[in-house]
């Protein structure tokens, strides 16, 4: 039997002229991702071994958001580290940065 949990944090703050929320999610990957192991097999290789493995993310996030007169600015930023990054192993998986800009007028 396969338990699978995710935890959320999320905080947020609100100022006069600002507000800034930060989110941490724990989840795993959408995608199970192989680890191959081969040995020599003669003058050629042979693979040994395929697991297949569902790893842990780490979600970072951070929402910020203003008004100057009639005008609204926002910005939401993501990242997510799978399991390893800590160590430097990036074989599968990378890093990766999401983000995205705006403006409003009212």
């Amino acid at each position: 039997m396969l338990i699978l949990f995710r935890t959320d944090l999320h905080f947020r703050i609100y100022l006069q002229a600002l507000d800034f929320s930060l989110s941490y999610i724990y989840n795993f990957t959408q995608a199970t991702l192989p680890d191959i192991s081969i040995k020599p097999f003669g003058p050629a290789y042979a693979v040994d071994r395929i697991d297949m493995n569902r790893e842990r993310v780490h979600q970072w996030s951070f929402d910020l958001r203003t008004s100057i007169g009639r005008f609204g600015l926002w910005n939401e930023t993501g990242i997510s580290l799978v399991n390893g990054y800590e160590r430097g192993t990036y074989e599968l998986t990378h890093p990766q940065l999401n983000w995205v800009i705006g403006a409003d007028f009212n």
